[in-house]
C-alpha cells in the first residue's frame, strides 16, 4: 500500500460520499430531469457513476492480477457505451442507482487504497488515444470524472 494510494482513496471516498448524498437527496420527481452537460436524466447520470465505479474496480483488480492484460477504449467506444446506457437504462429507478452506488463505491475505494506505487504506475491501457496508468485513471477517470457528473446532477436539480 502506498501513501499516494491512500491519498487517492481519501479523495475518492469524499467524492463517492458526496455523490451518494446528492443522489439520495434527489426528489423522485427530479429523477428524470435532463442534465445540461450530458443530456442524460439525473438517474442515468447516477447509474453511470455507479457503473464506472464497478468497471474500474474490476479493471484495477484484473491488472494487479495480470499486468499484461491491458486493453483500452477509444473515445468513440466510450461515447457509444454511454449513449447505449442512456437509451436502454432511462428507466433506472432511484433505488437501483443508490444500491449500485452503495455497493460499487466502497469496493473501488478499498481497491484503490490497497494499491502500491508500482501498481499505480501500471499501464492500464489506451484511453482516448493516450496510454494511461492506473494512477491517472484514479485521478481523472474516477475522481475528476465523478466531480463533473456530480456538478451536472446538482445543477439539474437546482442544488
Amino acid at each position: 500500500m502506498s501513501q499516494q494510494a491512500k491519498d487517492y482513496a481519501v479523495q475518492l471516498e469524499t467524492i463517492c460520499n458526496d455523490v451518494l448524498s446528492a443522489v439520495d437527496a434527489v426528489p423522485q420527481e427530479s429523477w428524470t430531469i435532463l442534465t445540461s452537460g450530458e443530456q442524460w436524466t439525473v438517474g442515468v447520470a447516477a447509474l453511470h457513476i455507479a457503473e464506472v465505479q464497478g468497471f474500474f474496480d474490476h479493471l484495477f483488480k484484473g491488472l494487479v492480477a495480470d499486468p499484461t492484460n491491458v486493453s483500452g477504449f477509444t473515445q468513440e467506444q466510450v461515447d457509444a457505451m454511454n449513449h447505449h446506457r442512456a437509451v436502454t437504462r432511462a428507466d433506472v429507478t432511484k433505488d437501483e442507482g443508490l444500491e449500485l452506488l452503495r455497493t460499487n463505491g466502497p469496493e473501488v475505494i478499498k481497491t484503490v487504497a490497497s494499491l502500491t506505487d508500482e501498481q499505480l504506475a501500471l499501464n492500464a491501457g489506451n484511453f482516448g488515444g493516450n496510454d494511461t496508468s492506473i494512477g491517472i485513471l484514479v485521478q481523472f477517470g474516477l475522481i475528476a470524472h465523478f466531480q463533473e457528473h456530480l456538478a451536472s446532477i446538482r445543477s439539474a436539480i437546482g442544488n
